[in-house]
């Protein structure tokens, strides 16, 4: 049995921003080492990975705001945002000549840009969540209905039994008569 695909993504995460070091990563994203650590390896108790929970999940996207949200939940695309091309961002100024950005402004709008992509992703994957939540919610209703359901079963099959019952003492009483 090899590592799930979705610990390979975290694995390849920790590479990418902390060169493999599990303690650096746990420590950036503030989830306790043995938490990473148990990702990569099989559980004794049940002989399988540990699966990612969404706490991990949600503190690498806030970590890591150039993470791709769909890559890391879904394995789809690119795990990283693409990069926008920053080295020769133009604009017309009044004179509608042409002057460059400085590298510091595109730094800034980059990083702002990377900020509404991150807020966009954000929103999604909470949406995403919030439906899985009904989901789930939707699920446990189902689970306590049918719960009610097979309580009210017994019932019916013990006073069908306790009729039964009945009946058959009724014939012994008028047969003995």
């Amino acid at each position: 049995m090899g590592i799930p695909i979705e610990n390979k993504r975290v694995r390849d995460i920790i590479e990418l921003f902390c060169n493999g070091n599990e303690l650096q990563f746990s420590k950036e994203i503030g989830i306790s080492q043995p938490r990473i650590n148990r990702l990569f390896s099989v559980d004794i108790r049940n002989n399988k990975y540990p699966l990612v929970t969404i706490d991990i999940i949600k503190a690498i996207i806030n970590k890591y705001i150039n993470v791709n949200v769909e890559a890391l939940i879904t394995g789809h695309g690119d795990i990283l945002k693409g990069k926008l091309e920053t080295s020769k961002k133009v604009v017309a100024d009044a004179n509608d000549s042409e002057k460059l950005l400085s590298h510091n402004d595109v730094e800034k709008v980059t990083f702002l840009e990377n900020q509404v992509h991150f807020y966009k992703d954000q929103v999604e994957f909470y949406k995403n969540t919030i439906k899985l939540e009904e989901r789930v919610k939707d699920l446990e209703y189902f689970n306590e209905v049918l719960r009610l359901k097979i309580e009210v079963d017994v019932q019916i099959e013990k006073t069908e039994l306790a009729i039964i019952e009945r009946d058959k003492n009724k014939k012994q009483l008028i047969s003995k008569k």
